[in-house]
């Protein structure tokens, strides 16, 4: 299952025990143990002090072997899985996620270091994809796409960009 965690949002846990009042006994990957009440709230340091209500979202070890760049793709899709793709893709410098098999939908998160995923090369591999390999997600993407469906189907474009100010949006 997953459980609250004060820095990283969620972490993997192993239920170990049920007691009769309902209270759910943890084994965190640290070999720490947590309880959960019977009514699912808590608070204290792993919530980092705020009350929070643990829905105990059914986890599978061996999916966290795979990261997904489709949030849609996630089995099963819950708040702790699509937060620790999106890090886990973070921490490998992978910075955009698609949602939804339209692909018309991108995740982006600031990496706050510049990186190399906007040169002339990947303008050229967007605006000329191949065509049986689909291409991992990118900005690229969503503007070739409004690009065409403008240019070749006649058909007018929006672009919704949104964050946090100073999130990178520019």
């Amino acid at each position: 299952v997953w459980v609250p965690h004060p820095t990283d949002m969620w972490q993997a846990a192993c239920v170990e025990n049920r007691k009769e009042d309902g209270t759910v006994v943890l084994r965190l990957e640290d070999g720490t143990t947590l309880e959960i009440p019977k009514d699912g709230n808590m608070r204290g340091t792993v919530t980092a002090g705020r009350k929070q209500h643990v829905p105990l979202w059914e986890l599978k070890k061996g999916n966290l072997r795979f990261l997904e760049d489709d949030l849609v793709m996630l089995d099963p899709v819950n708040e702790a899985f699509i937060i620790r793709n999106l890090a886990e893709r973070y921490s490998q410098k992978t910075i955009y996620t698609w949602v939804g098999a339209g692909r018309s939908v991108l995740v982006s998160v600031n990496p706050y270091q510049n990186l190399d995923l906007y040169g002339d090369d990947q303008i050229d591999l967007h605006r000329n994809k191949p065509p049986n390999k689909p291409l991992p997600p990118h900005v690229f993407a969503i503007a070739n796409d409004s690009y065409d469906s403008m240019h070749f189907e006649g058909r007018n474009q929006s672009v919704l960009i949104s964050g946090e100010s100073g999130a990178g949006k520019t």
